[in-house]
Parts: C-alpha cells; structure tokens; sequence
C-alpha cells in the first residue's frame, strides 16, 4: 500500500513539474517572439516614418505643385502621418507650410479625423483632435466641441487647445473655461498655460464674461487667475470681485490689484489687511510689497500682532522691503510682543538684497 502511494505521488509530482516546465517554455518563447515582433516593427516604423519626412520635405523644398502629390498607401498611417506632421509644424511656419500641411490634411487626413470623433478607443479620439489642432480651418467646430466634452482629459486638453489657439469662437472659447472649472487643480495648468499664450483677444473675452456677470464662482475664480497674467483691462474686474463673498475669489481679485499702482488699489489693499482669511491677509501683504507702498508701513506693522504666524512672517518681510524705514520700525523691538518680535529678528537677519 506504501509503495502504491509513493508510485501514485511521484507520478503526480512529475506531472506538475512537465506542467510547470511547458508553461516556463511558452512565456519565454512568447517573450522571446514579442519583442522580436516589436523591434522589427518600432524599426520598420522609423523607416517608414523617414521615408515620410522625406517625401513631405522634398514636397516643401522643391515648391512642387502640390496638387500633383501622392503618397504611397504605406505612408499613409493616420498615427504616422500626424506626428510626421506635427514635426514639421515645429520647424516650420511660413505661408508655403501651411499650404503644404494643409493639402495633405485634406487629402489622406480630414474625413478619417472626422470619422474617429465618435470612436471606442480614446488614442483615435486624441489623434482626431491632433489633426484638429494642425488643420483647425478644416475642423468641424461639433466636432471639435464633442472632443471638449470628451471623458478622457488627454481628448479634452488637446481639444482645448485647439479652439484656444487656433479657433476665434467666443461660445466655444467659454465652454473651455467651463471644462477647465470641472478639472482638477493640476489639470487646469495646461488649459491656463494654453490662454495666457493665445493672445489679447481671450483676455478680453475673459473680461466681458466677468463684466456681464456669471454664477459659476469656480469660472469667476478661474478667469480672475489669468488676468493676473494681464493688467491692462483687468482693474475694473478687480475691483468688483474684491469683496466678494467667496474667499478664493477675493484672493485672486488682491493678486491681480498688487500690480495696479492706484489710489483705489491701495484703499482695497488696506482693507484687506483686515479680511478673515489668513490667505487674503497674506496676499494683501505681498501687493504692498510688490507695489512698494510704503504709505501702508504703520498698517502693515499693524499685522505683525496678527494671530496667524505667516501674516506675521509676511508682514516682517514686507516692512523689511521698505528700506530704512522698514528697518527702523522692524528695529523697535521694546513695543512688539514676543511673536512679533521672532519674525521682526528673523528679517532684520535677512541679507539687504534678499
């Protein structure tokens, strides 16, 4: 009965072993093929990606007729032919690129861009969109705004570049910001790198939305944000938002009034010195500061009593920026308090050009 047993458990052993051995076998030989399969492709794909540049620089550099182009149907990947493309677009920007690009957008691009707007796979939706922002006079703007509303934010933010840099469409341009104001914080970076670098007219567009009034506070707060970025047609927008309700919205409307050297810049300033949120106490400080407004120096040692220890550090630091006499009131150590006193020796310390 023994020997049956060890018979039977050997047996079973060694057939898990030949398992274990074929399944050892197999992944590695799976391994071992895909990455034969893609070395071979990534390098069949730079040949075909430098016979592509070529045939699109001879096109560009010879001045051919462009009409008379034609590229063979291995050239024609969409992937391929787009990032070929945004290559170029980086090196060039005369008026005979764009006459380039453009007729072969039209011809091998445009309809398959328009078609993959409503595709399963979010890559072809994003390569739809890139082929947008090459070509947005070919773009069809339902399109363009289908691919703004897109659930995938890499879709969205190439969208959003789009009808930023390329497209002059107020309706579209404040759907933007509406989809910016549902990101999250980090993600709204690119939407506001891509405004800040589009030009005057999104500014103004900015400042008529705030002018004619809108109840999304997370837009106002957003729009606030970029006018920063901007101070010649921003004070009067300041200056309503100041004393909002919302203290974000306060903060972001202080910022923008720390780079408007006027009377009524200074008032609201120093009125907010006094505001309930630490963060506006602070901003206020640092706008004194960049404006110099050294008028503000007994309000602003004022705050050096503050109750929150960065309104002190700020308020130091501020004071520490008037020059002399900055440094004499920040000298005076008899009349402050101990709190206030850490943060006034802390930026008497400070190098004179700090």
């Amino acid at each position: 009965m023994n020997e049956l047993f060890k018979y039977v458990l050997y047996k079973l052993l060694w057939s898990v072993i030949q398992i274990e051995l074929i399944l050892i076998f197999t992944i590695t030989l799976g391994i071992t093929l895909a990455r034969i399969y893609y070395y071979v492709k990534s390098k069949w794909d730079d040949y075909i990606e430098s016979r592509l540049s070529d045939q699109i620089l001879e096109l560009y550099l010879k001045q051919k007729e462009i009409c008379d182009f034609n590229l063979k149907w291995r050239f024609r990947g969409f992937k391929l032919m787009i990032e070929t493309l945004e290559r170029f677009e980086m090196r060039f920007s005369d008026a005979h690129w764009d006459k380039v690009k453009q007729a072969v957008v039209e011809k091998y691009l445009i309809n398959r861009a328009h078609r993959n707007v409503q595709k399963f796979f979010w890559l072809k939706r994003q390569l739809a969109a890139r082929c947008f922002l090459l070509t947005p006079e070919m773009a069809d703007e339902k399109s363009v705004e289908a691919l703004l509303h897109d659930k995938v934010y890499l879709v969205r933010i190439v969208a959003a570049a789009c009808i930023v840099d390329k497209l002059s469409n107020k309706q579209l341009f404040y759907q933007v910001l509406e989809t910016m104001s549902n990101e999250n914080a980090h993600s709204r970076f690119s939407y506001r790198d891509a405004i800040i670098h589009a030009g005057r007219e999104k500014f103004d567009w900015i400042v008529e939305l705030l002018k004619m009034g809108t109840p999304d506070e997370s837009i106002i707060e957003i729009c606030l944000d970029i006018l920063i970025e901007c101070t010649c047609s921003n004070l009067e927008v300041a200056i309503k938002f100041a004393k909002h309700q919302n203290p974000k919205i306060r903060l972001q409307a202080i910022r923008i009034l720390g780079k408007v050297p006027i009377a009524k810049s200074y008032e609201l300033l120093m009125e907010s010195l006094s505001d309930e949120c630490e963060n506006i106490r602070v901003a206020a400080l640092k706008s004194i500061a960049s404006l110099n407004y050294i008028e503000a120096a007994d309000n602003v040692s004022a705050s050096l009593d503050d109750p929150t220890y960065v309104v002190r550090l700020e308020a130091a630091l501020t004071l520490r920026s008037f020059g002399e006499i900055g440094i004499y009131m920040l000298s005076d150590l008899k009349k402050r308090s101990k709190s206030a006193s850490e943060v006034c020796q802390y930026a008497l310390e400070l190098p004179l050009y700090s």
